[in-house]
Formats: C-alpha cells, structure tokens, sequence
C-alpha cells in the first residue's frame, strides 16, 4: 500500500502545472484554446486578454508562466508586445502565433524575444508543451 502512495506522489510531483496567458483580438480563437487547454492538466489558464496592452497590464498579476500571443492584433501587435514582455520577464515562456505565413513571422518572433512561433492551424496542447519545456 505504501508503494501506491508512493508512486501517486510521484506522479503528481511530475506533473509541471503551466500557468498560460492567452492574448488574440479574436475572442472565438481565446475560447478555443481555452478549452483545448483545460483538457490537458499540465495546464492552466490563468487569463485571457485581447491585446498586447491589456496582456502587459495582466502579467504582473496573474504571474503566467507561457503567454500565448497572436502576431496580428490591433495596437502595439504581438511582435512588439513579445519584445516588451522578454525584457521585463526574462524567463517567461512566449508563443508567439498566426494564422499567416508561418516562415514570415517565425524569424521575427525570435528576433523579438520569443521562445517559439507556431502557426494556429498547428497549435495544440502538444505543440505548446515543447515550446514551454525546450
């Protein structure tokens, strides 16, 4: 019986619990990823905002550790809000994502600071935990 106790904690203890802000002007797209997310426990929605300034404003706060933030927003945009992000949370895990030409924005994601860019038509649960643990 203590075995089992033991492997339970194991588990648990494996489990990396990501704290993840979404960002994206379109609310059909951060209702999507919502509940694609709350399928899988590793992570954890802790926000949602509708654009770069309103993301910048929610992470001191809520503390994500993945922003989830879409290239193509009204205002500064993500690209812009990627780069103030990285300098004022170094380690923070950014995604940077679009539904345009993947190879266009994948070199200035990273330009801008982001740990990866993936194209919405490829984002999954799966995808976004290889970006969070590379």
């Amino acid at each position: 019986m203590g075995s089992s106790l033991h492997n339970d904690n194991v588990r648990r203890d494996e489990e990396v619990n990501w704290k993840v802000l979404l960002v994206d002007d379109e609310p059909e797209f951060l209702g999507l990823m919502q509940r694609l997310l709350s399928k899988e426990s590793r992570f954890a929605v802790v926000g949602r905002a509708g654009s770069a300034e309103e993301a910048l404003e929610l992470v001191p706060s809520l503390e994500p550790d993945v922003v989830v933030m879409d290239v193509n927003m009204p205002g500064m945009g993500g690209l812009k809000g990627a780069s103030r992000l990285r300098k004022l949370l170094p380690e923070i895990v950014i995604v940077v994502v679009s539904d345009t030409r993947e190879r266009q924005y994948a070199a200035s994601a990273k330009s801008v600071g982001a740990t990866a860019f993936i194209a919405k038509k490829k984002l999954s649960a799966e995808s976004l935990l290889a970006a969070a643990e590379a």
